[in-house]
């Protein structure tokens, strides 16, 4: 039960760094061995940080090594498994029809209330139309439990559920294998697996048998939807390559530098994204997630735009973070970089902008870097990941963009300080109060109002 509390994890973590890493001497050697049951876990943190650098052979074993490559078989296997597909005298699904039976809410109930692995083991689940069974459905009448109990009763035959499924299986076995793998055939082979995952469900699969313990159905961002242009380009001087002067460059900061200090700093998030003037596709070039002082950042920023022109760069300007952009400018006049930062002002939920993102990768109107892991895990685990810098970074670039039409281009200005001050044209402004995909936003002048360095007076 400690593994699910964030509290827990860091007395943990603290614990193993203060005492446990310091035991022995130096020739003695640790192994860490266990089931990955959280994202944040200390085991997580052994094998997917990189504060455990000096830490070898960091392996995650999985009981399926590869998935077979007929899904469509597969699919239909499932369909038979739940009575939604006739096979040798499957009594399918449609016959229980009109007694309005929720199987999406009965087969659940039926997975917490037992433990079924083989077929053998599936008469249990009759035990499970008790009273504390039949109060997760008030609305149902005995006829419907009447006819719960039947199909569970053909489960156990041989004209239906797994019986049947397992009859599809043997006979389109060598099809349904193809390209399959797994770690310890003698114990776990890949049809056992299988049943496994359909019974228990994915998420207790995942965890227990595959070390994988995210629960997608938790997740508001599915990775299997995640499409990549590492697929097509090796780098990303092919792809800038091959779209030469096609593309618009768009750039945000999170600073969320927030509380801690040393080791405990807080994430920052720079975003770079390349629009398609045409196609209106995103290409996610940079994701530099990491923590790093204050002047480490402005620095980053300021290399951001060595040798890129953006037609659009944001820096989140809540509170003291507004402060960061005047030195970015300084430092940027100083190295002889000219620079597009304008200050965004976020007056919506967080949580709610980053939902928003959905409507992009969904269908795949960004196209994300596979090395860009940190980033893809703080999307995978959004909401109910530690951190979201990446996400809150990536949905200030993709509004910025969305704010400036294409081919826009920013003109330099000088500002009383001296430094470069860049403001985007006036005649490729959209209006800032028009609202993109549900966000609130205000994009403000760069030229801060009550500057806090300004000493004329």
């Amino acid at each position: 039960k400690n593994t699910y509390s964030a509290e827990s994890r860091g007395k943990l973590l603290r614990w193993f760094k203060s005492t446990v890493r310091h035991m022995g001497s130096r020739k003695t050697n640790m192994i860490a061995v266990g089931t990955l049951l959280h994202t944040e876990s200390l085991l997580a943190r052994f094998v997917n940080r990189n504060e455990f650098q000096n830490w070898n052979n960091k392996i995650i074993y999985r009981a399926v090594i590869h998935d077979a490559r007929r899904e469509d078989l597969w699919e239909r296997w499932a369909k038979i498994v739940f009575f939604q597909e006739k096979y040798k005298g499957t009594i399918a699904k449609y016959q229980f029809d009109e007694e309005n039976l929720d199987f999406d809410a009965i087969f659940p109930k039926l997975r917490e209330r037992s433990y079924v692995m083989e077929d053998s083991r599936v008469a249990s689940w009759f035990d499970c139309l008790d009273e504390g069974f039949k109060a997760s459905f008030p609305d149902y009448s005995e006829r419907q439990f009447q006819q719960i109990e039947m199909l569970l009763k053909y489960f156990r035959e041989e004209q239906g559920g797994l019986k049947a499924a397992d009859s599809f299986f043997n006979d389109h076995k060598e099809l349904m294998l193809e390209g399959s793998k797994v770690l310890w055939e003698d114990q776990h082979d890949y049809y056992s697996l299988m049943k496994i995952k359909k019974i228990e469900g994915p998420y207790e699969f995942n965890r227990e048998m595959q070390n994988d313990p995210r629960n997608l159905e938790d997740c508001y961002f599915n990775p299997e939807k995640f499409q990549y242009w590492t697929k097509k380009y090796e780098t990303e001087a092919d792809l800038l390559n091959d779209f030469r002067d096609e593309l618009d460059f768009f750039g945000a900061c999170d600073p969320s530098m927030g509380e801690g200090k040393g080791k405990n700093l807080d994430y920052s998030a720079i975003i770079i994204l390349a629009r398609h003037r045409k196609e209106g596709i995103f290409y996610l070039l940079k994701a530099d997630i990491k923590q790093r002082t204050p002047e480490e950042l402005v620095q980053d920023i300021v290399n951001c735009h060595r040798g890129r022109t953006f037609s659009g760069f944001v820096m989140e300007a809540n509170l003291f973070q507004s402060l960061f952009i005047h030195s970015i400018r300084i430092q940027a006049a100083q190295d002889g970089v000219h620079t597009s930062i304008q200050p965004i002002h976020n007056t919506t939920n967080k949580e709610h902008r980053i939902k928003q993102l959905g409507n992009y990768i969904t269908p795949g109107w960004i196209r994300f870097c596979r090395d860009h892991e940190r980033l893809l895990e703080q999307l995978t685990d959004f909401p109910m990941g530690s951190h979201d810098d990446g996400p809150d970074a990536l949905e200030m670039a993709l509004r910025c963009a969305n704010l400036t039409p294409p081919g826009t281009k920013w003109a330099s200005l000088t500002s009383d300080h001296g430094s470069p001050e860049l403001k985007i044209l006036p005649e490729n402004v959209r209006d800032p109060n028009r609202r993109e995909y549900g966000s609130d936003y205000d994009i403000y002048n760069d030229k801060l109002e009550n500057d806090p360095w300004d000493d004329d007076d």
